[in-house]
């Protein structure tokens, strides 16, 4: 059994619709042009529908023995076709329209796809991210009160919802925001700089990032007693880790001594 050809479909975007015209339909559907025309102009429909989904135009076709002739032609939509193609049946004729279908499918995605990149900002890159980070750290220090100062403004001024979301043009303008607020707080000179950050999200969302030592340990407490246990784990000397666990033990005894006078004064 011989393969059935199908001829691709052309669909084209016209005045922010999708369009095909007759001759397309009459070569995919391998109809005589004149028999679409026919079924076009016969359609028992509204006027008002008509004139929104079939357009008369003219195209251009070269004839049989050189030269070529305008001739009567509709620019169609995909209501349009959905409406002419009802009318042609078979097997061939269900094969052509789901041709149309897919092509019609095809041209919606790639337009949706367009709108969507449109849509998203060219924001910063996650270097310059990095860049905003560190210069906030460098003026915050390791007082996190200080970070929602420098990022609460870059959001108020560029109207994101975080820092993250700025706009790319916006990044010099950023970083020149954050010294304009570190001379305001008179701390205008650089702390050291680092080289690892923890960002951290209050109660109610807020976003802030903040400094960590190059010797520091980030880490839940669970963990924390974990790594307690676990020879290697810690990379730092015995001496430290006793030295600590014995300051530790005695603040825990303040601990419970505070909580211990705290309930006996309730009683």
């Amino acid at each position: 059994m011989n393969a059935l050809t199908i001829n691709t479909p052309k669909i084209q975007l016209q005045d922010r619709t999708m369009t095909t015209t007759s001759l397309n339909i009459a070569e995919v559907f391998q109809r005589n042009h004149k028999d679409v025309i026919r079924k076009i102009e016969s359609l028992e429909i509204p006027q008002d529908f008509c004139e929104r989904n079939f357009t008369p135009t003219s195209k251009t076709v070269a004839m049989p023995r050189g030269g070529e002739k305008q001739i009567k032609a509709y620019t169609i939509t995909r209501d349009g076709f959905t409406l002419l193609a009802m009318g042609f049946t078979g097997k061939k004729a269900m094969q052509f329209k789901l041709a149309y279908i897919e092509a019609f499918n095809r041209m919606e995605t790639e337009l949706l796809n367009k709108y969507e990149q449109a849509a998203i900002p060219n924001t910063i890159s996650p270097a310059q991210q990095r860049d905003i980070q560190e210069k906030v750290a460098r003026y915050a220090g390791n007082i996190r009160a200080n970070y929602p100062k420098y990022y609460g403004a870059i959001k108020t001024k560029f109207r994101v919802g975080s820092y993250t979301q700025l706009p790319a043009k916006d990044f010099d303008a950023a970083m020149r925001l954050i010294d304009d607020i570190a001379k305001e707080q008179g701390t205008h000179q650089a702390l050291p700089h680092y080289k690892r950050f923890l960002t951290v999200y209050d109660e109610l969302g807020r976003e802030s990032t903040m400094p960590i030592a190059d010797d520091a340990f980030v880490m839940n407490a669970q963990q924390f007693l974990e790594a307690l246990t676990q020879p290697g784990s810690i990379n730092v000397s015995n001496e430290v880790l006793s030295n600590f666990v014995c300051n530790a033990s005695k603040l825990m005894n303040q601990r419970i001594e505070y909580y211990q006078m705290k309930a006996l004064a309730a009683a």
